[in-house]
């Protein structure tokens, strides 16, 4: 049950990295962590990447035409 709990909480995470400017530790609040490092711990557990290099990602500049 921990476990799903923990992929939901990842899942969550995601959206508010994709769709809000919140900082990580405003997300890592909102979704019940007891501080910015559990969070980052958790999260980089269940995808992979720290919320950050998450976040990151979208930012790679593609080539203009």
């Amino acid at each position: 049950m921990s476990s799903f709990i923990q992929q939901e909480k990842a899942e969550e995470a995601k959206k508010l990295l994709d769709f809000s400017t919140d900082s990580i530790s405003t997300i890592a609040t909102r979704l019940n962590y007891y501080d910015q490092t559990h969070f980052i711990k958790s999260f980089k557990r269940n995808a992979g990447v720290t919320p950050k290099q998450y976040r990151d990602r979208k930012k790679v500049k593609r080539p203009t035409p």
